[in-house]
């Protein structure tokens, strides 16, 4: 049964406020967090930046002939092989809401094992949501850019809605749509000031350690840098924005822990 979204009031929305909770949930499990966004967020990146390195190299193995992808094409297999750090980012977001926002049956704090299996048990629908958040967001971004920015800041609790109140994927994405209307411009700046922060953190660690005129994911580009420092910046990213779009969805709906098996009694 498809969940009702449900009115929540409306309260005020406070970027500092958010950013403290969002630290004092990383604070409460440093372990999940981190460990969990270098397992997945940071394997998919180095994976990610794997294939670009060899990916004219596999092309002309498997094709028997040299292959140089046209702009176009080239365009469509970015696409393509980002879905999947995509599905592998959603499904992590979806783990640290599980496990920060629901407790099990007795009471007690949820455990990671226990939230993992849960959100392993809908791994599909949790593909299905991002997929769908990646496409759309993707094509807004081809249209001048601000329908994707804006499509990007109202969907920003759509996986925690789609954890916390057992939604489907479209439901979720149409909830997150309501909590965060008159608020878009707040979380918009909020996640421009934390993306500058990391897009100068990288330019700083590439100018250290990758030589001048070097491209990134190329063979040419240090080891180190593709395989290790590329991966734990992405990894830092998805524990900032895992932590802050929960925290900003537990202000905006009140949502406190609650068990887990009545999540579902209340909002199936």
């Amino acid at each position: 049964m498809v969940a009702a979204a449900i009115d929540s009031p409306r309260v005020e929305f406070g970027a500092g406020q958010s950013m403290g909770r969002a630290i004092a949930l990383v604070r409460s499990r440093p372990a999940s967090f981190l460990v969990g966004a270098l397992l997945l967020a940071g394997s998919a990146q180095a994976a990610e930046n794997a294939f670009h390195v060899y990916r004219d190299t596999f092309l002309t193995l498997l094709l028997q002939r040299p292959v140089k992808l046209g702009t176009f094409n080239g365009m469509a297999a970015d696409f393509v092989d980002d879905i999947a750090p995509a599905v592998v980012n959603t499904f992590y977001f979806a783990w640290i809401s599980r496990l920060c926002l629901a407790t099990g049956s007795a009471g007690a704090a949820a455990t990671p094992g226990a939230s993992l299996a849960d959100c392993g048990r809908r791994f599909w629908p949790i593909a299905a949501l991002s997929v769908v958040m990646y496409v759309l967001t993707q094509l807004g971004m081809l249209l001048v850019l601000a329908p994707g920015l804006f499509f990007m800041m109202a969907s920003y609790v759509a996986v925690q809605a789609f954890v916390v109140e057992r939604l489907r994927p479209l439901v979720a994405i149409r909830r997150s749509f309501d909590l965060t209307k008159g608020r878009r411009w707040n979380l918009f700046g909020l996640t421009l000031a934390i993306s500058i922060a990391a897009l100068i953190a990288m330019t700083i660690l590439k100018m250290a350690l990758v030589p001048k005129g070097v491209k990134l994911n190329t063979l040419a580009a240090p080891p180190l840098f593709t395989y290790f420092v590329s991966p734990m910046i992405a990894s830092a990213n998805q524990v900032i924005f895992a932590a802050l779009s929960t925290a900003i969805y537990e202000q905006l709906t009140g949502t406190s822990r609650q068990p887990a098996t009545v999540i579902a009694e209340v909002f199936s």
